[in-house]
């Protein structure tokens, strides 16, 4: 919510919360999506190096389940940045 309203210090709160509670989950289907959704949201604020290290990790995650579908949202959200997000570890 505090995205669409535009609350830019709400918002980053809110994912930074989510970001600690699914890293602490430890599972990677549940964690991926939100430095995924944190990174996107950073370079759309106009924060593309920021978002490209969480955008990184996202990659790297879905890239070791495999999940071609956010595989490919992450490419459209990195297109919009002008920071390459990290490569993944092979």
């Amino acid at each position: 919510m505090a995205v669409a309203a535009g609350d830019q210090a709400t918002a980053e709160e809110a994912f930074g919360l989510a970001l600690a509670s699914a890293r602490t989950l430890g599972f990677a289907t549940v964690t991926a999506p939100v430095p995924a959704d944190y990174g996107r949201w950073l370079t759309d604020s106009g924060r593309p190096e920021d978002g490209a290290a969480l955008l990184g990790e996202a990659r790297a995650l879905f890239e070791r389940m495999g999940s071609a579908a956010w595989l490919t949202r992450l490419e459209a959200a990195e297109a919009t940045s002008t920071t390459p997000a990290p490569a993944s570890p092979t």
